[in-house]
Formats: structure tokens, sequence, C-alpha cells
């Protein structure tokens, strides 16, 4: 369980990437060691990842019902190498930009270019008037990996320790200073965020999985600061509903923006308004206002990779294989009422799967 989908072999075949070696297409293996000199790409995907389409692309190409386009890879890639250019699609600087611009809310940034072989120190002054200009803190990450250290940074001095302090974040830095990375472009982005104060005590946060344009699934994780795990069950359940409806709006909004087709989104929910809808459970009247604040009160913390690339999978299980019918499958029972939401209390143990 919260392992990425990469880690499960049941999964790998879920990425739209194809190789056509035996003649026809069939899923690369993103863990396999054949060299790559061409792939079929989900159309949608190639255009995310800014793949070259070769010639022939001009052809009306289709494979399990969507539109593929054929990638002539220059030099040849292997499969662990053409993984790092896909999950590049869903780095900070492609979709931050699309999501800022079609109004959807997310806290302000701002994305400071790292060219290959330039040191983090060459931006020193950037980064200290950026922070300034973010309201004197900022979190701070590179642009399609986070730091496991999450703290607020008001100095370049701060902001340099908390990268290199995350191999995560340490790693992507290094390649890009040294010129040769090895996880994704050469040249990359350091991404500044404004600090939301008391985060972990003012928001749950949920975990959306799309896939193909649909939120599949909501992870999420009750802490104390929230009464829901207090209210008797009928109301917890009419409360997590409201959420289930309002994160459904909400992911709809993020895929028209984006156009990803399938992505995971870390999405912050106001505990306030969450226990307002809880209130208005027991009288039913109060409900929409209620949900419609909900929906308006959350806002976009990042987009992730697909559960079946690096996305971890929250409360779903990827060894099982109902789970994983949920996220990516193509069988999704007509009877549920997606996304299916799996809701965790952190200080008991109870779990609320509502599947309708």
């Amino acid at each position: 369980m919260n392992s990425a989908g990469i880690n499960h072999e049941q999964l790998r075949t879920a990425w739209p990437v194809y190789s056509a070696f035996s003649g026809s297409l069939e899923p690369v293996d993103p863990a396999g060691m054949e060299v790559l000199r061409s792939v079929y790409v989900a159309s949608w995907l190639a255009d995310a990842a800014m793949l070259e389409e070769a010639d022939d692309s001009g052809r009306d190409l289709t494979f399990r019902g969507s539109a593929v386009s054929h990638i002539v890879l220059a030099p040849p890639l292997a499969p662990h190498q053409l993984l790092a250019l896909i999950a590049a699609a869903w780095s900070a600087d492609r979709w931050y930009s699309l999501v800022e611009s079609d109004g959807v809310p997310t806290p302000p940034s701002s994305l400071l270019r790292l060219r290959a072989g330039q040191p983090l120190a060459t931006l020193r002054d950037a980064i200290e008037s950026s922070i300034a200009r973010l309201g004197g803190e900022a979190f701070v990450r590179m642009d399609h990996a986070s730091s496991k250290t999450v703290v607020p940074c008001s100095s370049y001095d701060a902001v340099e320790a908390n990268l290199r302090c995350s191999e995560r974040t340490a790693a992507r830095l290094r390649g890009i200073e040294a010129g040769a990375a090895a996880d994704g472009p050469a040249e990359g982005y350091v991404m500044l965020r404004r600090w939301v104060d008391d985060l972990q005590q003012t928001h749950l946060e949920a975990r959306v999985f799309v896939h193909a344009g649909v939120a599949r699934g909501v992870s999420l994780t009750v802490r104390q600061h929230s009464r829901l795990g207090e209210a008797e069950e009928r109301a917890c359940i009419a409360c997590l509903a409201s959420l289930k409806r309002a994160l459904r709006a909400f992911a709809k909004r993020v895929i028209l923006a984006t156009e990803y087709r399938d992505c995971v989104l870390d999405v912050a929910v106001p505990i306030a308004a969450l226990d307002a809808a809880l209130h208005a459970a027991n009288r039913p009247s109060g409900m929409p206002s209620a949900e419609a604040e909900l929906l308006a009160g959350l806002w976009l913390v990042e987009c992730n990779t697909p559960v079946y690339l690096l996305a971890t999978s929250g409360c779903f299980d990827l060894s099982n294989e109902a789970d994983r019918e949920i996220l990516c499958g193509d069988a999704v029972d007509a009877e549920v009422v997606l996304p299916v939401l799996l809701a965790e209390f952190e200080w008991r143990t109870w779990r609320i799967e509502l599947r309708q």
C-alpha cells in the first residue's frame, strides 16, 4: 500500500506508451532493458511531453480506442530514460501556468529556470526577490520533485539547505548543476510557492486519482483537527459524500485547464468548510450552500504523474486488483459512482469507503 505504481508489475502496462517490436503494438515495460528507437504514445501525452512526431504521424493512428502518435527517439533511449522524459510532462513548469491562467485556486508561485550546468548560487538574487514578492516565506521544490522536509524558507540560504537536505530534490538539483540530469531534462526549474501558515492544522490533503479524464479515486486521511472523526456515522458519510462531489467538480476544472488525461492531484481541503458541511448534514436544507462553500475553498497543492508511474497510492492498495481497477482499469462496475472515496482516520481504526 502507498507505493508508486511503477513498482507494481501489474500496473506497468497501464501507461500509454507502446513499441512495435513484434509487429503489433505492445506496452513498453518501463523496467525493461531494450533500447527504443521509436515508440507510439497516446496523442494527449505526446503533446503534454512535447515529443516530436515522426513524419508518418499525419495518419490517423489509434490503439485501444485512443489516438496515438508515432515518436522517433533521437538518440535512442532505454525505457528508464524514456520514463524520465515522459514524467517531465507533469513538471511544475508545465502545469502551474495553465492552472493559474485558468483561475484554478493555487498559491502564487515563482518559477526560476536553472540551465544545464548552472550553479544554484547564480539564482541567489532572483530567489531573494521572489521570496519577498511571495510575502517573506516560501515553500520550495524542484520542477518535478518536492523535498520531504517541509519548512518555510525566508532566504536563499534556507532554500538551498532545504533543496539539498532531501535526496529527492538534491539529486535533481545535482544533475542539473552537473549538466547531466538523469531524472528529466538537462535544465529545470526551482519553484517557490507562497507559504501557507498552519496548513497541517487548518487543512486536510486529499489525493485525487484521474484516469482517462475522469476522477476515479480519492484518498483522504482525517486528522484530529477535524470534527469528522467524532461524528456519528450517518452525518460523517453525508459530509464525505459532499466532499466527494466537490472534489469531482474541482478535478474537472484542473483536467480542463491542463488537458492531462491521467494525473494525480493533491488538493487542500479547508477543515472549517468540511466541519460546516458536517454540521449541515444534520439539516439537509443547508447542504447545497455548505457544499458550494466546500468547493469554493478547495485549492491545488500540486499535480503529479499518474499512479501507474511515480505517484503513490494513498489509502488504495495497488497489490489489490479491485483497487487497481478503480484507479486505472477499463471495467469499473457501472453501479459505482466515481470517484470512489477512501477515508482513514488517523487516531483510530476506522475506514470509510464511498462507492455511491
